[in-house]
């Protein structure tokens, strides 16, 4: 799907994340996620060992953000 380049667009650059994933064996699971994710808007960033940690980092992000 292609959008009109004059159009505006309704995705804001303070909401934009760069997550990059890297798959780990672990023993005692199939598969751990674990990679960084960077804030555009801040240029924060995190590692993070589990899909919980991600999240956790992307919500403080976005309050962190709405609350300026």
């Amino acid at each position: 799907m292609s959008r009109n380049p004059e159009e505006p667009s309704s995705l804001s650059p303070r909401r934009a994340f760069v997550v990059h994933f890297r798959p780990e064996a672990r023993a005692e699971q199939q598969s751990h996620w674990t990679g960084r994710v960077e804030h555009m808007a801040s240029g924060h960033a995190a590692r993070f060992e589990s899909l919980d940690q991600l999240w956790a980092f992307i919500t403080q992000a976005l309050s962190e953000n709405e609350s300026r």
